[in-house]
């Protein structure tokens, strides 16, 4: 597999990982207090995890990311269409 090749398909997994925690389980586990506090707090979850990559200066953007991902979750259902959602949003950054 050439090297972006690679690089896509470890984006792309990594992207269902996170979702399969974050959405699946995480968003699953906190949904029993209800919605809003599934999706806040899975979005926050998301977002502190990624301080340690990224750094504070791009907390309320991951915040925002993590948000919409959650609403997906929410507004769909299932974890897959944040799944799809994020494989995308990554691809983008190295096309």
């Amino acid at each position: 597999m050439p090297g972006s090749a690679r690089v896509a398909a470890m984006m792309a997994g990594a992207s269902v990982a996170e979702e399969l925690f974050f959405r699946r389980f995480l968003y699953g586990a906190l949904a029993r207090r209800g919605a809003a506090v599934a999706v806040l707090g899975s979005a926050l979850a998301f977002a502190v995890v990624h301080i340690p990559a990224y750094g504070n200066r791009v907390f309320l953007l991951d915040l925002a990311a993590g948000g919409v991902l959650s609403w997906q979750r929410w507004a769909s259902g299932s974890w897959t269409a944040p799944a799809a959602s994020h494989i995308a949003a990554n691809l983008m950054t190295i096309l």
